[in-house]
């Protein structure tokens, strides 16, 4: 008896260090892997002419298309039906009406509208989604807060009107900067960042997408194998490490994009190439997992993969891609 106690001790022991237990998991293969390459539908914008790196977004039943590197019209809305181009605004400069340093969009479901933060101009503008429609060329937005040089936010998920979960930048001299997970008061300018940060992660580079829904956050980081799942207080449900994953300070490899979460599913682009070398870092698949982190499947696109945004609607994945065609769209109905 005690012999069969000692060896249960010692496999329990080898289960935790392998991280079998419900927090830490380590998955050493990913290899069920689906050819979807054909399956990849092409988007035509036709005559709108979009730059490399366009980020997308959905709100109501309209594409948002973001070009920061515009010099002329930033944002283009399109039809999420047929791809139709609906209208196109929001010019670069120091103007009123202008974006000077453009962030990421913040879509308010719930409200109709969307807001735009201005790094140059400090500030995050709000805009009236119809009324933008009717008049987007001169369509003014409404300043909604003043931004704060010591902290502010890189991106934004709307929670509820006076709350937002934030990717949070604390810069620490000319060049450095802390990166946090918070929750950020839109009325008040308050950050409470939530407790829970990787031990061995000594410089955070990170993405995350909140669920309301499922109570949790999923954070991505962009150079270590690893994600991390939340509850929305900032509880730490689990670590998920991948193949290649080391604790080293270091952006020489490339690993994940923006987290998805698909219905009951976190969808992630992967890419575990280095970066600055001959070949493109670019990620040309999506890991798929569940909600708890177990791994189960790989659908290899076959494209280089920019950015992407899902279509609830239609459950379909939205692309734009570093490649040719420019943007497509995955229908993931009998394949996740």
């Amino acid at each position: 008896m005690k012999k069969v106690l000692f060896v249960s001790a010692v496999v329990g022991l080898m289960a935790g260090c392998n991280g079998s237990d419900s927090t830490e998991k380590y998955q050493n293969s990913r290899n069920k892997e689906i050819d979807v390459h054909d399956s990849i539908h092409e988007i035509d914008t036709k005559d709108v002419l979009i730059g490399n790196y366009a980020h997308l977004y959905i709100l109501d039943n309209y594409l948002f298309i973001l070009d920061l590197g515009s010099m002329e019209n930033m944002l283009h809305v399109f039809d999420i039906e047929n791809f139709n181009h609906v209208v196109s605004g929001i010019r670069k400069g120091r103007g009123p009406g202008e974006i000077a340093n453009g962030g990421s969009l913040v879509i308010d479901e719930a409200h109709r509208r969307f807001l735009l933060p201005d790094y140059g101009k400090n500030a995050v503008f709000e805009y009236d989604l119809d009324a933008f429609l009717a008049d987007p060329e001169y369509y003014m937005p409404t300043s909604r807060m003043n931004l704060s040089r010591k902290q502010f936010p890189s991106s934004l998920q709307y929670l509820n009107d006076s709350i937002y979960m934030a990717r949070s930048i604390a810069p620490t001299g000319n060049y450095g900067f802390h990166q946090s997970i918070a929750k950020w008061n839109i009325n008040t300018g308050e950050y409470t960042t939530l407790p829970y940060a990787h031990p061995a992660i000594e410089r955070r580079r990170t993405a995350f997408a909140a669920s309301m829904k499922y109570g949790i956050y999923v954070e991505s980081y962009y150079h270590h194998d690893l994600f991390t799942i939340c509850t929305l207080d900032g509880e730490l449900i689990c670590n998920v490490y991948g193949p290649k994953w080391d604790d080293r300070t270091s952006n020489s490899m490339s690993y994940y994009g923006t987290p998805c979460i698909c219905k009951d599913l976190i969808v992630i682009a992967y890419s575990g190439k280095k970066r600055f070398a001959d070949e493109n870092s670019d990620p040309t698949r999506f890991h798929v997992f569940d909600l708890k982190g177990n791994y189960l499947k790989t659908l290899d696109v076959g494209y280089k993969i920019s950015d992407y945004c899902y279509d609830a609607k239609h459950n379909r994945l939205i692309m734009s891609l570093n490649d040719v065609p420019q943007f497509a769209y995955l229908d993931l109905e009998g394949i996740i």
